[in-house]
């Protein structure tokens, strides 16, 4: 049960960091609801690809695009790469991406 509780939290905390970590403009236009749907999105997205990825690729941008468009929420590509972006830098910084890696 504390590990689920903990990973909860650090879940929050994720989306807390990437939301903070967006230009003014792009937080600005996104709810917090937004972002948290994004990574969500994300997740569910990479699940579904097999081998090496660039985990912030036009694939991804034009899937997230159309997953928000069709939950109503006004979330333009410009606004997903924004937050890939930035949840890029947060795994960089946590250690989570090789250093190969692309984001």
């Amino acid at each position: 049960f504390l590990f689920m509780v903990f990973g909860m939290f650090m879940a929050i905390l994720d989306i807390q960091i990437v939301a903070t970590s967006l230009p003014a403009e792009v937080s600005a236009r996104l709810s917090y609801q937004d972002v948290e749907a994004l990574l969500g999105w994300h997740l569910v997205h990479l699940a579904g690809r097999e081998g090496e990825i660039d985990i912030a690729d036009e694939l991804v941008v034009a899937d997230l695009t159309a997953r928000a468009e069709a939950d109503d929420r006004a979330i333009t590509a410009e606004d997903v790469r924004a937050v890939l972006a930035a949840e890029g830098e947060y795994l960089a910084a946590i250690g989570a991406l090789g250093p190969d890696a692309e984001t």
